[in-house]
């Protein structure tokens, strides 16, 4: 179950990325942040 969450997260905060690229470049950072956190807590499991 913790793997098909952490799918939709990573889904999400590409998508984010792509949004925040496109419309607030400055702001890219945040979604960047969301997909180092799911990586790491991967990375732990």
């Amino acid at each position: 179950m913790r793997q098909l969450i952490d799918l939709f997260e990573v889904d999400k905060a590409f998508y984010e990325v792509g949004y925040e690229v496109d419309n607030r470049p400055d702001w890219v950072r945040i979604p960047l942040a969301g997909l180092e956190d799911v990586w790491e807590s991967a990375r732990r499991d």
